[in-house]
């Protein structure tokens, strides 16, 4: 990215400023960003985005080293990358306008790289579980087998890394997710995310954090499991490193990271290695049967990169009749079209009181749905269904609990509970499966770490308001206090799967 010359190709300027760069890769051009507010974060990204993908996920990968850049390494520009380079820049007395200059970039690679070196860094091929993934090796004291895959360890259990695989029919996707996010005594679990392919649980017990991934394909099911002491400096950085290294399947499976570094193995086996800390154990089951999982607390997993695709703007929506979707106004304010299906869609209604919004387009035959007609009460336990932000990503499936508007608030209805990006207009349910609203907004969105976005309250229009609305326009749907039965998340999310729709946006 240039600040000067800026007549001169970026890419022949930077090439010899990567040493550690992936092998030219053909030019993927990002599609076309939104104008924001921030004229200094719209020139940036002009700059970033006319660099080859590689270079910009290089870029990434350094900054999660050298800045403040948590994010999956996609190539994408947005505000993280612009604060991360901006953070550098401060850091290093330079000209915070969010464009690395050749020198900057340099100087960026050279202290990733010496940060890289001190930590021991390489990506290590298990042959315990053929996965391969990013490891800071000098963290670690101790390294062997462990039941169905390699962990990684220090004598005192401060942090730990542990692998596992599953042979075909050994494990059910499904199960497992269900059983690392079910509460347990001294462990929290503050996000959960399922898609069809893989899932993501993350949370934290009094002393420690913990980061858990697993993914499916035709060689079973394969995935690790972070864990650290909350104290442990970069700990949380480490949960990055991981997340973009992260490879299930190598050979068939895209690497979420950047420039891959030199592939090691790992260290001599050292048999008498303890436990992980924190280290959560799945022992083999049958598929379609539940595995039996460890109550030790567990550690945090990154969400997998999507193979590269055509980037949008998206939102979440519910079918409540053929070819008609209810949303949120804050989902569309950026949106100058909708689309459901990859077809245009039109706004026929909207109401300024809830900020909902009905829209027309192609859906296919509406699933039916309920609404709650009896009040959600603080404390109860909620599940969140939304689409994500790319197209193809599938269903997104969080926890969530109902939470009370702060004193003197005039906010209604809130949800606790780590929304991801495209999840506004999420519908929000009980745990019968029975719809309590829709995620409307936030004021100030979290920051996300490993790309994944923490916990935060969400206000939401409620199924009283959805009712009205939906009355006004001549469409009826059913209510009911609750189901007298609660279901899995995962039974829910199946009941719902045609309902909740993914609004993309064409810019």
């Amino acid at each position: 990215m240039l600040k000067s010359v800026r007549w001169l190709p970026a890419a022949l300027i930077l090439a010899p400023l990567v040493p550690h760069a992936a092998p030219a890769a053909a030019q993927t051009t990002p599609p076309a960003a939104t104008q924001s507010q921030n004229p200094l974060l719209d020139a940036a990204r002009a700059a970033f985005d006319a660099l080859p993908l590689d270079d910009r996920k290089a870029i990434q990968n350094d900054l999660v080293w050298a800045s403040t850049y948590n994010g999956t390494l996609d190539g994408q520009f947005g505000k993280g990358s612009f604060d991360a380079i901006v953070g550098f820049e401060l850091k290093n007395k330079l000209k915070a306008d969010g464009i690395l200059e050749p020198r900057e970039r340099s100087a960026l690679a050279a202290e990733a790289e010496k940060l890289r070196g001190m930590s021991g860094y390489a990506v290590v091929a298990d042959p315990k579980t053929g996965l391969r993934i990013g490891l800071p090796v000098k963290a670690f004291e101790t390294s062997g087998p462990r039941g169905r895959g390699t962990a990684w360890t220090r004598k005192d259990n401060r942090i730990s890394v542990a692998t596992e695989a599953y042979r075909p029919g050994e494990a059910d996707l499904q199960a497992m997710f269900d059983q690392l996010k079910a509460e347990q005594a001294g462990r929290k679990v503050t996000y959960a995310i399922w898609r069809q392919t893989w899932f993501v649980v993350a949370g934290e017990t009094q002393t420690h954090k913990f980061y858990t991934r697993y993914a499916t394909g035709p060689a079973g099911v394969v995935g690790y499991t972070y864990g650290f002491e909350k104290s442990t400096p970069d700990g949380d950085r480490i949960a990055v490193v991981l997340s973009n290294s992260f490879d299930p399947f190598p050979g068939t499976t895209a690497v979420a990271a950047g420039p891959a570094p030199a592939i090691a193995t790992p260290p001599a086996a050292v048999t008498t290695a303890p436990p992980p800390a924190a280290a959560t154990t799945v022992t083999a089951a049958p598929a379609a049967t539940k595995p039996a999982v460890s109550t030790t607390p567990t550690p945090p997993a990154a969400i997998p990169a999507a193979a590269e695709k055509p980037a949008m703007l998206a939102a979440s929506g519910l079918v409540v009749a053929q070819n008609r979707v209810v949303t949120v106004s804050a989902a569309l304010d950026a949106c100058r079209a909708p689309s459901l299906r990859g077809k245009p869609a039109r706004v026929v209604a909207t109401d300024g009181a809830s900020g909902l919004v009905l829209l027309e387009g192609e859906t296919g035959p509406a699933t039916p749905v309920a609404l709650r007609s009896r009040t959600v009460a603080a404390g109860e336990a909620l599940i969140v269904l939304g689409q994500g932000e790319r197209s193809g990503q599938g269903l997104m499936v969080g926890p969530g609990e109902a939470v009370a508007a702060p004193e003197g608030s005039k906010a209604g209805q809130r949800v606790l509970t780590p929304l991801q990006p495209g999840g506004l207009g999420a519908t929000v349910t009980d745990r019968s499966g029975v719809v309590v609203g829709l995620v409307a907004g936030l004021a100030n969105e979290p920051r996300r770490i490993a790309g994944v976005a923490p916990e935060a309250p969400w206000s939401v229009a409620g199924s009283g308001a959805l009712a009205a609305f939906l009355a006004g326009q001549g469409i009826a749907v059913a209510t009911a206090p609750e189901a007298s039965a609660a279901r899995s998340a995962g039974q829910i999310a199946t009941a719902l799967k045609g309902a909740v729709v993914q609004i993309g946006c064409g810019r």
